[in-house]
């Protein structure tokens, strides 16, 4: 299934707290999604290749798809995938010679604004400013 940049950005803003899977977003203007990545740079799905400045805390140490880690990932993973379904209504799945065991997510979009930060996930600023407030004092979801 292929997708152009813009088209991934609108299901991202659909499906995702704040429209990133990041602790913060671009202006939509500014906004790419990342197609891969190598070492220190990524590529857009446009074919736009950038210096990743901001290196999560995995590829801050090594970089993106160092050759050690992929291979180990290989490794623990073997013959496992994720699969994202964005449209249609039915599932089928036939299993091998070992069966098969899988998880299948689903939920409807919420249709509420998002304000996103860290684990943290509310519906504005303000909302999400108190809940750490509250995280540091020590009543963010107790009972009152």
């Amino acid at each position: 299934m292929s997708h152009d940049n813009q088209e991934l950005l609108d299901l991202a803003a659909r499906y995702l707290p704040g429209g990133s899977s990041w602790m913060w977003s671009l202006p939509r203007d500014l906004s790419f999604v990342v197609a891969r990545a190598e070492g220190s740079k990524i590529v857009d799905t446009g074919g736009r290749t950038f210096i990743d400045y901001a290196l999560g805390s995995g590829p801050l140490l090594l970089g993106h798809a160092h050759p050690a880690v992929v291979e180990a990932v290989r490794e623990q993973a073997g013959n496992r995938s994720l699969v994202l379904f964005d449209r249609g209504d039915e599932v089928t799945v036939q299993a091998g010679e070992n069966g098969i065991r899988f998880l299948l997510v689903s939920g409807t979009p919420i249709e509420e604004p998002v304000a996103w930060y860290g684990p943290i996930v509310m519906n504005t600023p303000d909302e999400l400013r108190r809940a750490y407030a509250e995280l540091q004092d020590g009543t963010f979801i107790k009972q009152r």
